[in-house]
């Protein structure tokens, strides 16, 4: 009898060796897979840190186009105003009741 059940003993450790290492290949297998659908819808990490470092050398260069627009506006605005004649009109201050401008009190 000892022997008997050191058999049907051994058989269902087997058994259960079997069904734990069937059990444990299903969960590798399983997260091998979640693990490959993560990396294929994850975007790269890449982008997501460039975004987050500002590129001074980019922001120089911007800064140095929009001075050099603005001095070229500039250049322009000086050689309307040297070449050609400016006519001014002075306006006087509203008219008060009498139909005459309003005097200052000194």
């Amino acid at each position: 009898m000892d022997r008997k059940t050191d058999e049907s003993t051994q058989r269902h450790v087997m058994v259960l060796e079997r069904g734990v290492k069937r059990t444990l290949a299903c969960i590798a297998a399983i997260l091998v897979v979640i693990a490959v659908e993560l990396a294929m819808l994850t975007p790269g990490r890449t982008p997501a840190v460039q975004a987050q470092i500002p590129d001074t050398a980019l922001q120089r260069q911007n800064i140095l186009a929009e001075t050099q627009r603005t001095n070229e506006l500039l250049q322009k605005i000086l050689g309307h105003l040297q070449s050609k004649s400016i006519k001014v009109v002075m306006q006087g201050a509203e008219k008060g009741a009498s139909g005459n401008a309003p005097r200052s009190s000194r």
